[in-house]
């Protein structure tokens, strides 16, 4: 019960069932910050507090790869002024594309795999970072009992992770109203901070292919879909799906990620969709591929149903990027509103549906329309791209300038 990796762990798969309620989530969060309970911070106690300077950001993540933070996080990183100084502290070995990106957009790299809690502490402190970031919250590779130590005076959770990571020595979370609404304050030991319409940005990669013209004027039938990680796919999610094909019986469903090469996983999914009445000659599954040729396939389906408890975040932002429209139907957690927020700022917010009966309505209303479909698809990504979500200056401002006013006052 001690051992805080399987505590982290937990954490981490609880997102992923219905079974956990948002209080339970909370005060499994907040024991594991009572283990880690720190009451001397590290920092230098002449540390600068001077508003006005240069301040030194530091950024201690193990998603600095190939993983949705380089299209959320990088492009922030980026996009600082000369009153920034970034030093990146990273826990991956992955040395791909990515890697080298986040490497350049730093002005001092910390390769930190090897060492402890107490020396990573340290290093920060001798770094004299004034705010530093959490970017995994209780993911692979976290260094969360390094915040617990307070190396610095102002320190903040932003990034990948979906919730309260439950140290007191955290003082701030980025959030939004739609993702940490204010009514959910109470299930966070950070005080949130609702910094900007959507609490990311989101850069496309330059290889993304043309928009496909829409499948179901050639097949004469719609075509809905999946792209996320199957991971996320809950038995509330099937059954939701489910009942959007039973309401357009000549429709079929493509299911794609790379875990689908197990045919075990094809099998499971196909059972479950068995139990719930709809036959594997419906069913379609695909194993992704390169980046580029994953965001190709998405010629291939016409509407993408969102996944529950856990809802799409990075796969939303692709469906819209490559004209697809996406059907949500919000959670009460964090990590049941990525859609929900990306489609309100991101040019359509008619995706998003009060409940599962709605997006059944919304579903058969779109597969009613071929035309307006195909017209849909069409407008999609334009709209996207002009939207809040993908005006990364305008996001990297307000970023920064929150951080700066955390740091005033202090």
């Amino acid at each position: 019960p001690d051992l805080m990796a399987i505590r982290s762990s937990l954490l981490m798969c609880m997102h992923y069932t219905s079974a956990a309620s948002r209080a339970e989530l909370f005060v499994e969060h907040e024991a594991y910050g009572k283990m880690l309970a720190n009451s001397e911070p590290r920092f230098a106690l002449d540390h600068d507090f001077n508003p006005a300077r240069r301040l030194r950001l530091g950024v201690v993540s193990g998603d600095f790869c190939f993983h949705a933070m380089a299209f959320f996080a990088l492009p922030v990183f980026e996009a600082r002024d000369h009153g920034w100084h970034l030093t990146c502290y990273s826990t991956t070995a992955k040395a791909d594309d990515a890697n080298q990106a986040f490497r350049a957009a730093a002005h001092a790299w910390r390769d930190v795999r090897g060492l402890s809690t107490a020396q990573l502490s340290e290093l920060i402190v001798r770094d004299r970072i004034d705010i530093l970031i959490d970017l995994s919250g209780h993911a692979r590779n976290n260094r969360l009992p390094v915040f617990a130590a307070k190396p610095a005076p102002l320190q903040v959770a932003w990034g990948d992770y979906v919730d309260t990571r439950g140290l007191a020595a955290i003082d701030v979370l980025l959030g939004d109203s739609i993702q940490t609404p204010p009514e959910d304050d109470l299930y966070y030991t950070e005080r949130v901070v609702r910094f900007a319409p959507d609490y990311i940005c989101y850069r496309p990669p330059a290889y993304a292919p043309g928009v496909a013209a829409a499948p179901c004027l050639s097949r004469g039938h719609v075509t809905f879909g999946c792209f996320s990680e199957i991971t996320k796919i809950g038995p509330d999610a099937i059954a939701d799906w489910a009942a959007v094909l039973k309401a357009v019986p000549e429709a079929r469903f493509v299911l794609n990620n790379r875990l689908l090469m197990d045919e075990g996983r094809q099998q499971r999914f196909a059972r479950m969709f068995r139990d719930q009445g709809i036959g594997t000659d419906r069913l379609i599954f695909r194993t992704g591929g390169s980046h580029a040729a994953f965001l190709a396939q998405y010629a291939e389906v016409d509407v993408i149903l969102d996944t529950t408890p856990y809802s799409g975040g990075l796969t939303t932002c692709e469906a819209l990027l490559m004209g697809v429209p996406v059907l949500t139907v919000p959670g009460e957690r964090f990590c049941g509103r990525h859609a929900a927020v990306h489609l309100t700022h991101g040019g359509y917010p008619e995706g998003v549906c009060p409940d599962p009966a709605a997006m059944v309505a919304k579903a058969e209303a779109l597969a009613g329309n071929p035309r307006a479909l195909a017209s849909l698809r069409a407008s999609l990504r334009a709209r996207f791209l002009a939207s809040t979500v993908c005006d990364v200056p305008r996001f990297a401002r307000t970023f920064y300038g929150t951080l700066r006013e955390e740091w005033r006052a202090l």
